[in-house]
């Protein structure tokens, strides 16, 4: 679909020919990004936790951008991937929690994003320059959103706490994983 869009972009003139693969690349990422809204949003109803499902995903994305992780082959499997997270997420999210167990959560979540941000990965490797930068960004976002948990937890909202400590162990297991396949890829 990609494909057609552009080459109609090419015919009116919009497009240069040289710059085809480039915009059918950019078309994808933003039908996957669109895909992924949309998905959250279905998601999040089904399971009569929208509020859930969007607060998961604001948490999750500002550390998974910097501190990369493991990544599926393709963008189907990373799609499945991702529903299949938001859906466990979502169950794990109805379980009665209490103060004590997020913020071990948050604590535990935090300090593994700590140690192995930033995980690169096999198709985009980082420089030296590149991991600083990450890493800084990875520790900025990390403090805003610990900060956004604990206000939270300060005025006794359990079920933002806890989803936004589920967002922090999710990053700390993606991490975990993509340091585990490029140990893998190594050996």
């Amino acid at each position: 679909m990609s494909e057609k869009i552009i080459n109609v972009f090419i015919d009116k003139g919009l497009v240069q020919k040289d710059e085809k693969e480039l915009f059918i690349c950019a078309l994808e990422q933003i039908f996957a990004y669109i895909l992924n809204l949309f998905s959250v949003i279905f998601i999040g109803l089904i399971f009569n936790m929208l509020f859930e499902a969007i607060l998961f995903t604001l948490t999750y994305i500002p550390i998974r951008i910097y501190a990369g992780g493991y990544h599926a082959k393709t963008q189907l499997r990373c799609y499945i991937f991702s529903v299949i997270m938001m859906i466990v997420v979502l169950f794990i999210l109805k379980l009665n929690v209490n103060i004590f167990l997020i913020s071990i959560l948050a604590i535990t979540g935090s300090l593994v994003i700590l140690m192995l941000a930033p995980v690169e990965d096999k198709n985009k490797p980082l420089d030296d320059i590149e991991i600083k930068v990450y890493r800084n960004r990875t520790i900025r976002n990390l403090i805003i959103i610990l900060i956004i948990l604990f206000i939270g937890l300060l005025f006794d909202k359990m079920t933002f706490s806890f989803c936004i400590s589920i967002s922090l162990i999710c990053n700390a297991i993606m991490l975990f994983l993509g340091k585990i396949k490029n140990f893998m890829l190594l050996h």
